[in-house]
C-alpha cells in the first residue's frame, strides 16, 4: 500500500511538471502580469517630427510677413498637425491659445506650411505626425518674430484725398495752359496763379509731424523696446538704455541725454524726469511728467509683462537745409534720426522712412500740409498707393 501511494505521488509530480513545461512552451507564463513570450498587441508610438526651419528664435524683417515652416518626414505618416500661435494678436502680452484658440491650427499632408503672419508680433509653432489614425506627441515650441515696422492691415488703394489732389493739379495745369492762349487779362491772372504757386512751393525752414497717438512700449523679460505711432514703429530703441531697479521700478534714457533720465514706476503708473541722479542707482531731483502709463501684468513683487508710456505731445521735426530729423516727446528727444532715410523730391515734397521699413514710406506735402503712407512705391521716386495719415503737418517758412 505504501509503495502504491509513493508511486502515485511520483506520477502526479511528473504530470504536473509536464503540464507546466507545455504551458511555458506555448507562451502562457506571465511575468509581471504580462505574457513573457508574446507581444502586448500595442503598436509602437508614432515618432515626433523633427523641426528644421526657420530655426528657433528667428527674427524676420521682410514684408509682407510670409513664412514657411519645415520639418522632417516621419516614416508611414499620412499627415501632420501644425499649430501656429501669436503673442499679442488677441490680447496684449498673452498667447492666443491662452485666451481662446491658437492663431492657426490645421492638418497638412506635406512636410511644410506657408502662412502670412499678423503684425510685428512674437509667434511660435509646433508640429505632430499622424499615422494610421494615431498621433505623435507635439514637438517643442519654436519661436519667431517679425520686425518690419509695418502695420497688420494692408491698404493698396489710393485715398480719396490723393485722388482729389491729383485731379485738382491736373485741372490747374490745364487752366494755366489755356490761359497762355487767351486775352491779356487771362495772362495776368495766370501769372498771379504762378506767383502764388511759387510761394507755396518754397522750401520750408522746417516742418513738424504732430502725432495723435505716439507711445513707447517696453517688455522687461525680452528687453524689447519700441516707439510707435499710427501702428508704425519709429524706433526699436537701439540708442536707448534700460535698467530695472525693482520689479516695478525702471530707469530708461536715450544715450545722448545728459544729466537726466526717466524713472518709470509701474506700481504707481507714474513717470518722472530725474536730474542730478545716477542712472541705474537713484538719487537726484524728480519731476513728474504728464505721461499716461498702461501696464500689462505684474505687481510690486513681479515685473510687468510690458508697459506703455502714452505721450500727450509728441512730434517729428525735420530741417531740409541740414537734413536733420528728430522725434521729440515731453520736451525730450527720443530719436536723433540716425536710423532714418530722408529724400527731398521737390521744394514742398518729402519722403522719410525708418531704414528697417519694408514696402512703405511716409510722404509729406508741406504745400498742402498733408502726410501720407505710401505702399507699393519706390522710396525717393514718384508712384505707389497712398493713404492719408492722421498726424498733423506744421510748416515754418
Amino acid at each position: 500500500m505504501k509503495v502504491f501511494k509513493a508511486l502515485f505521488f511520483l506520477i502526479l509530480v511528473f504530470g504536473f511538471i509536464v503540464i507546466i513545461s507545455a504551458l511555458a512552451s506555448e507562451g502562457s507564463i506571465l511575468e509581471n502580469g504580462k505574457n513573457a513570450n508574446f507581444p502586448s498587441g500595442e503598436p509602437d508610438p508614432v515618432k515626433v517630427p523633427v523641426q528644421t526651419s526657420p530655426k528657433n528664435n528667428t527674427e524676420f524683417t521682410h514684408f509682407p510677413r510670409k513664412a514657411t515652416l519645415h520639418w522632417r518626414s516621419v516614416s508611414g505618416a499620412s499627415g501632420y498637425d501644425v499649430e501656429v500661435d501669436c503673442n499679442g494678436c488677441r490680447e496684449a502680452g498673452k498667447w492666443d491659445s491662452e485666451v481662446g484658440q491658437s492663431w492657426q491650427k490645421l492638418t497638412v499632408k506635406v512636410t511644410s506650411h506657408t502662412f502670412t503672419f499678423s503684425g510685428d508680433n512674437l509667434g511660435r509653432w509646433r508640429v505632430r505626425a499622424i499615422k494610421s489614425g494615431r498621433r505623435s506627441d507635439w514637438s517643442s515650441w519654436w519661436t519667431f518674430k517679425f520686425k518690419t515696422g509695418e502695420t497688420p492691415e494692408t491698404q493698396t488703394e489710393t485715398t480719396q484725398a490723393e485722388a482729389t489732389a491729383a485731379k485738382t493739379a491736373t485741372a490747374q495745369a490745364a487752366t494755366a495752359k489755356t490761359a497762355t492762349a487767351q486775352t491779356a487779362k487771362a495772362r495776368t491772372q495766370a501769372t498771379s496763379v504762378k506767383a502764388t504757386a511759387a510761394q507755396v512751393s518754397a522750401a520750408p525752414k522746417q516742418f513738424f509731424l504732430d502725432f495723435v497717438d505716439a507711445y513707447l512700449i517696453f517688455s522687461p523679460s525680452s528687453n524689447s523696446f519700441q516707439i510707435i505711432t499710427e501702428g508704425t514703429v519709429m524706433s526699436y530703441g537701439n540708442d536707448w538704455k534700460r535698467q530695472q531697479l525693482k520689479p516695478y521700478l525702471f530707469h530708461i534714457r536715450q544715450k545722448f541725454w545728459k544729466d537726466f533720465f526717466w524713472q518709470v514706476n509701474t506700481s504707481r503708473k507714474e513717470v518722472y524726469k530725474v536730474t542730478g541722479g545716477k542712472f541705474g542707482k537713484g538719487g537726484g531731483t524728480a519731476k513728474k511728467l504728464g505721461v499716461v502709463v498702461d501696464i500689462v501684468g505684474g505687481d510690486k513683487k513681479t515685473p510687468p509683462e510690458r508697459f506703455f508710456l502714452r505721450f500727450k505731445k509728441a512730434y517729428l521735426v525735420y530741417v531740409p537745409a541740414s537734413k536733420t530729423l528728430q522725434i521729440t516727446a515731453e520736451g525730450s528727444v527720443l530719436s536723433y534720426g540716425s536710423d532714418w532715410m530722408k529724400c527731398q523730391m521737390k521744394s514742398y515734397l518729402y519722403h522719410v522712412k525708418l531704414k528697417s521699413w519694408q514696402g512703405f514710406y511716409w510722404k509729406i506735402n508741406t504745400g498742402r500740409k498733408e502726410a501720407y503712407k505710401v505702399r507699393d512705391g519706390e522710396f525717393c521716386k514718384p508712384g505707389g498707393s497712398a493713404s492719408a495719415l492722421k498726424m498733423g503737418v506744421r510748416v515754418v517758412e
